[in-house]
């Protein structure tokens, strides 16, 4: 009887061990799952009806969103927006930001595959003024160019880099 309880316990501590690896492996995979999606539709399938452009390259609406846009949520009325999709894996790349008026708001938000925004340059981070900035991957190990503002480093060997620029009237 002693043996059979004693195996029939071992077997519940297993059972629940699987279901919480299995609980966070799903918590830890899904955001890499769904981003590598979006990351696939806007720059790797072309007959995507949600292609923006190839990767390495930022991709910019000219048109304000209205609630019709449906691919970014809560989109804001009074900004434009780029994306661009980046490979980090051979080598870094190079985001150049213009200087903007000082009253005007503009930024470059960088995350990772987990959705972790891991770098942002712009107005309240960087300031207005023109900048090369470096986004490299978890492995690089070169020497920062000289003339660059900034590192910002992925966990990730891909990346997304979404700007924002606020339009004003006047």
């Amino acid at each position: 009887q002693q043996a059979l309880a004693a195996e029939r316990l071992l077997a519940e501590v297993e059972a629940a061990r699987v279901q919480a690896i299995a609980e966070e492996a799903y918590v830890y995979g899904l955001p890499l799952v769904m981003t590598y999606g979006v990351m696939y539709a806007f720059s790797l399938d072309p007959t995507s009806s949600q292609y923006k452009g190839p990767m390495n390259q930022l991709n910019c609406s000219a048109t304000l969103y209205t609630p019709a846009d449906k691919e970014v949520p809560f989109a804001n009325n009074d900004t434009l927006y780029c994306i661009g999709w980046l490979d980090l894996r051979t080598e870094p790349v190079v985001i150049t930001v213009p200087a903007v008026e000082k009253a005007r708001y503009r930024s470059v938000m960088l995350t990772d595959m987990s959705s972790v925004n891991y770098g942002l340059i712009g107005t309240r981070t960087t300031g207005n003024g023109a900048g090369d900035f470096l986004i490299v991957g978890p492995d690089w190990q070169g020497a920062t160019p000289k003339g660059i503002a900034g590192v910002y480093r992925s966990t990730t060997q891909f990346s997304s880099a979404i700007t924002r620029t606020e339009l004003k009237n006047k």
